[in-house]
């Protein structure tokens, strides 16, 4: 496969500012890398923060994007494993050390030597990245780069959560938030064997969750006072999950009256706002509240798999490279169901 020397990527300058489809050169491949030609990659709220907010060792110009998906173009000569041609997904997380407490025991963004793709490292919102072979996941032919891409992120994130939240399969879990990451979390709680709660104040969004599974929906805004009684009758008493994959800090505050004894509260959306906890409830239920931040290798294997056999179909949308920063846009104002994914890198 002939690599050209320079390719489209979308360049952010500095923090706050539009980002600008720019001619870059391709990077180079090293020994211990692949080098992906991407074909899809998922614009996240993350990537909007990040464009605001910065990253720790975030060098400009940056490269945001972190939900990739394409072909390996070049192979490294320390490499084994992975052929030219072969079709991958290429996830948030780029690597770490592997040997300190974070990475032994499932933190691996906590790691000092982590790599972040659209954090400290160039990501996907370009034609090609080098990236680690030890974090890309294979990605069956009957699986489409559109819907592989969201898979990086939106459903090893998802995945992770569901896993560390240790529910009891069959309980009632929810996700306040119907978007992008909502979306796909209701799909794989319902092929992990959960009852599925959506909750939103969008119509839209909920019809789409009722539409990939969801067993009860609930507006949030429209339930008013009832809010809580209404969780508590749907569920039968109560959930043992509640995933905050929304922005908005209420959704923590709100819903914790409607958890299960015993029950967590995950936080996974970013809530730049501060909310106030009934803490007498986190004793009084043993309740557990904590964040949880994507997930691992296995966990994104496993969600790729659920995508190839049909269990979940991503809701997404296509759009271009220069459309990026309007879609950041539309991010913050909450208007987009599901998940838009570049598919034209060059424009």
């Amino acid at each position: 496969m002939t690599i050209p020397q320079t390719m489209k990527a979308l360049v952010l300058h500095e923090l706050g500012k539009p980002m600008t489809v720019e001619d870059v050169p391709v990077p180079k491949c090293g020994d211990n890398q692949v080098l992906v030609k991407i074909e899809a990659s998922g614009v996240c709220h993350t990537d909007e923060f990040f464009s605001r907010a910065g990253y720790p060792g975030i060098k400009f110009p940056a490269v945001l994007g972190h939900e990739g998906a394409g072909t390996i173009a070049q192979i490294g000569a320390a490499v084994t494993g992975w052929k030219i041609g072969d079709r991958v997904s290429v996830p948030m997380y780029g690597g770490g050390c592997g040997k300190c407490y974070y990475c032994e025991n499932d933190m691996l963004l906590q790691c000092a030597d982590h790599i972040m793709h659209a954090g400290n490292a160039w990501g996907t919102y370009a034609e090609y990245i080098a990236t680690n072979p030890k974090t890309i996941v294979a990605i069956p032919d009957n699986v489409s780069y559109e819907h592989a891409g969201p898979c990086g992120c939106a459903g090893v994130t998802v995945m992770g959560a569901l896993r560390r939240s240790n529910a009891p399969k069959g309980s009632w879990v929810a996700y306040s938030g119907a978007g992008g990451l909502g979306l796909m979390g209701v799909q794989i709680a319902k092929a992990e064997g959960y009852k599925v709660l959506a909750i939103d104040v969008d119509d839209a969004k909920l019809e789409e969750a009722k539409h990939v599974g969801a067993d009860a929906v609930l507006n949030a805004k429209t339930a008013g006072a009832e809010f809580i009684p209404k969780v508590l009758t749907i569920t039968e008493g109560g959930l043992m999950a509640n995933f905050i994959v929304t922005t908005a800090a209420s959704a923590v505050e709100n819903t914790i009256p409607a958890m299960k004894a015993g029950g967590s509260v995950i936080i996974i959306g970013i809530i730049e706002k501060p909310t106030t906890i009934p803490i007498v409830l986190l004793m009084v239920k043993d309740l557990k509240i904590f964040g949880s931040a994507l997930g691992t290798v296995e966990d994104a294997k496993k969600v790729v798999k659920y995508v190839a056999d049909g269990k979940v179909h991503p809701t997404t949308s296509p759009c271009k490279l220069s459309e990026v920063n309007h879609v950041f846009e539309e991010l913050e104002k909450g208007t987009i169901v599901g998940r838009k994914v570049v598919t034209n890198l060059t424009q």
